[in-house]
């Protein structure tokens, strides 16, 4: 049972930490290619899909608050979309989503607190939206026009207490 204990906020890579991505209201895990996983990349690998999403560790980071989150999203062409999404409590509640567009790259942070998730896309903030709880993890979403397509990916993903 010692995987599934709760994992504190702190300084952390989360490929590095647990390699648990799931499919949201499910306990199958999400479709993430674990060989672009292994070199510090997450991007969905589902052969029929053209919008999926996996939630990282979900179990583990449900009390989570206080917290920044960081990444990079890459390879995001013409018709695709990806994003970051904050959970509140379940894996079914939203706290914010940021959905980025066709581009070489975007930076992205967003901060959770129990009062308050802010987005920052490329250091200009885009949202700040009032957190009912504030508790909770978060996942990637990605989207394509064409199963033919690879999805979007994200790299630099970081952790850290706010």
């Amino acid at each position: 049972m010692r995987g599934a204990q709760t994992l504190p906020v702190a300084t952390k890579d989360p490929i590095a930490v647990d390699s648990s991505w799931l499919e949201p209201g499910r306990y199958f895990r999400g479709p993430v290619d674990d060989s672009e996983l292994a070199s510090v990349i997450v991007r969905f690998d589902a052969d029929t899909l053209t919008y999926t999403e996996a939630l990282w560790a979900a179990q583990r980071t449900d009390q989570w608050t206080d917290y920044t989150l960081t990444g990079t999203a890459i390879d995001i062409r013409q018709g695709m979309s990806t994003g970051l999404r904050v959970r509140t409590g379940s894996a079914n509640q939203t706290a914010a989503t940021t959905v980025l567009r066709a581009g070489p790259s975007h930076g992205v942070k967003i901060t959770v607190s129990p009062e308050r998730t802010q987005i920052w896309v490329d250091g200009a903030v885009v949202a700040s939206v009032p957190s009912n709880d504030g508790r909770g993890g978060f996942s990637v979403i990605g989207n394509r026009t064409a199963p033919a397509q690879p999805f979007p990916a994200w790299t630099n993903l970081q952790i850290a207490p706010r």
